[in-house]
């Protein structure tokens, strides 16, 4: 691997309705190789229960109460040209926090940009513990 780097913002389209719409202007620009297409689900839940709209669990949630925070992140490595898709993964992160955290909106915030860290953090683990796998087939041999 060269190098890593951003997508530069005047590369990706207004709308985006598949890989595609990127992958070309990625290809036209000569920007690289591979391209990592990921999204991220987080959750609150109280007890078993979906966490209402923080503004109304705020109001309900008893200070004695834990909410766990679910955060899903799912990624692709895609060939920039031939839309080979070489890696498909995903990392499950849960954090149980105590109600009070939610009191505050900072707080929550903190609480739910730091979950969101920890998955993503889990997904660079996962990607690289593959990603011998991935370049092997993409070495020029002579």
């Amino acid at each position: 691997m060269a190098s890593l780097i951003p997508i530069p913002r005047r590369l990706i389209p207004d709308r985006i309705n598949t890989t595609l719409d990127v992958r070309r202007n990625l290809a036209d620009a000569h920007i690289g190789d591979i391209t990592l297409f990921y999204s991220i689900d987080t959750q609150a839940l109280v007890g078993d229960d979906d966490a209402a709209p923080l503004s109304k669990l705020k109001k309900s949630l008893q200070v004695d109460q834990t909410v766990t925070m679910r955060s899903r992140i799912t990624a692709t490595l895609v060939d920039v040209r031939t839309g080979f898709i070489y890696l498909q993964t995903q990392t499950d992160l849960s954090e149980t926090l105590p109600g009070w955290i939610w009191t505050r909106q900072d707080s929550a915030n903190h609480a739910h940009e730091n979950v969101e860290r920890k998955a993503f953090h889990a997904l660079v683990g996962e990607i690289s513990r593959h990603w011998r796998d991935v370049i092997t087939p993409l070495a020029w041999r002579p």
